[in-house]
């Protein structure tokens, strides 16, 4: 039986592609340390869906921790998934633990901005490197409006405002509406190999965008990270969609306003 061109050429694409992917790690790290948000902002799944409650343990934040310093890692990292990390009483303690762990990493706070007080902010400033405040909700802008004032000129630098359009929004592989919005359907995709997204029950997930925990490729309760990271089956996830064919369920129905 002679094969086709095309055969040879796809399998010559996806044995680079692992050659490409399978030593390389990811690039940037979330931790969600709780599942709770106070908002229902209309970018989010949170508007129309809940997840469990859950909080991680401490001793597994460090371990995590202790696991990706082992690891070399130097990425970014931030405290989120879908939740607000100021509503986390244990914030500050944790981030002082990434300092500790993983001094050469930048440290990102993604949060709305309504649990921040100047007190608040003083303590959080020497722990991160850059607030990054979602605008997408009315009360996020009416927070930093009140709080910005009142904090020194000098930490003005660590606070990146930013609206999620400006970036391109998904439609988190369904779970999200968003009318008005010319979306397109998300092929190619680098999510599943840039970045470690790991929830508050200890879940890693293919990417940022899987709400639903639809696609798990294991939990770091049970299995180290870098098991998981260069598991076959995670790898197998990660080669797809970066040669444009993802297989998973919540690629398939996932959707973006993002430019190619």
């Amino acid at each position: 039986m002679v094969r086709p061109v095309r055969y040879f050429v796809q399998t010559l694409r996806e044995t680079q592609a692992r050659r490409r992917l399978e030593h390389r790690l990811f690039v940037h790290v979330e931790v969600e340390p709780t599942t709770v948000c106070n908002l229902r902002c209309a970018t989010c799944p949170n508007r129309h869906h809940t997840r469990p409650s859950a909080v991680m343990p401490m001793a597994l934040w460090e371990r995590i921790l202790r696991e990706l310093a082992s690891l070399g890692y130097r990425g970014t990292f931030s405290p989120h998934f879908y939740n607000e990390p100021l509503l986390d009483p244990a914030l500050e303690e944790r981030l002082k633990l990434v300092r500790r762990w993983l001094p050469r990493s930048p440290v990102l706070l993604f949060t709305n901005f309504t649990r921040m007080t100047r007190e608040r902010f003083l303590a959080l400033e020497p722990l991160v490197d850059r607030i990054v405040v979602t605008l997408d909700a009315p009360e996020s802008r009416q927070a930093l409006d009140r709080v910005l004032p009142d904090l020194p000129p000098a930490a003005w630098h660590k606070v990146e405002p930013r609206w999620l359009d400006d970036l391109g929004v998904f439609d988190r592989a369904g779970a999200v509406e968003l009318p008005g919005r010319t979306v397109v359907p998300v092929v190619r995709c680098r999510l599943p190999s840039d970045y470690l997204v790991i929830s508050a029950d200890g879940d890693v997930h293919l990417c940022y965008n899987d709400f639903h925990s639809r696609a798990v490729m294991g939990n770091v309760r049970e299995q180290s990270i870098e098991e998981i990271w260069f598991s076959e089956r995670f790898m197998e996830r990660r080669v797809s969609c970066f040669l444009g064919r993802c297989t998973a369920e919540i690629c398939r129905s996932c959707r973006t306003n993002r430019a190619a």
